[in-house]
């Protein structure tokens, strides 16, 4: 899946990667501006750059996800709804795409009709936003990596030691129970079992 193909995970951190060096180059163009007038274009300019960069994006994300569709419906292996969250995750983030985009344009008419002349900080809807897509699982690992066979050998040792202790202490207890019983047999008491009811001290 991952041969022909780059990763939802590494196309998000791609895309991240863009933005900020984007950002980081309009913020250079904006502070090398002398005027209000050449500041206000340079950050029309950088807005429309942004715009196209994140129309863009989604446009990747986008084929990312119809490529994954397009692998889930090849696919008649175990592994296909595997690709059919990712395909899932993949549209999800294309659809948060959009919306980066949409407030990218928000943000840049903002500043346009603004002129303050100072370069305006629209970053932190998008960060958030951007974070929000990072967050996103493609596959269901729950964050586990897949096991080494001297981890599973470990972890059956370990429940086998488990399950002979759980049974020694059951088997000890039981032991002992019928040696106190057998004790009192011979002085001729026995051992009743009183149920716990509240009164079973009083009895």
């Amino acid at each position: 899946m991952e041969g022909s193909r780059m990763s939802l995970g590494k196309l998000l951190q791609q895309h991240k990667t863009e933005l900020r060096l984007l950002r980081a180059e309009a913020k250079k163009a904006l502070s090398k501006a002398k005027q209000k007038g050449s500041k206000a274009a340079a950050e029309e300019e950088y807005a429309a750059k942004e715009k196209e960069l994140l129309l863009q994006q989604q446009q990747q994300l986008q084929q990312l996800a119809a490529a994954a569709a397009q692998e889930a419906a090849d696919a008649d292996s175990p592994d296909a709804e595997t690709t059919q969250n990712a395909a899932a995750a993949a549209a999800a983030a294309a659809a948060a795409a959009a919306a980066a985009a949409a407030a990218a344009t928000a943000t840049a008419a903002g500043a346009a009709a603004a002129e303050s002349g100072s370069p305006t900080n629209p970053t932190e809807k998008e960060e958030a936003l951007l974070e929000g897509l990072e967050s996103l699982k493609v596959y269901n690992f729950d964050g586990e990596k897949k096991q080494t066979k001297a981890q599973k050998r470990r972890q059956k040792k370990e429940e086998k030691n488990r399950e002979r202790e759980r049974m020694l202490d059951a088997a000890a207890g039981e032991e002992e129970w019928n040696w106190l019983a057998s004790a009192l047999a011979k002085e001729g008491l026995k051992i009743v079992s009183v149920p716990g009811d509240g009164d079973c001290l009083f009895r």
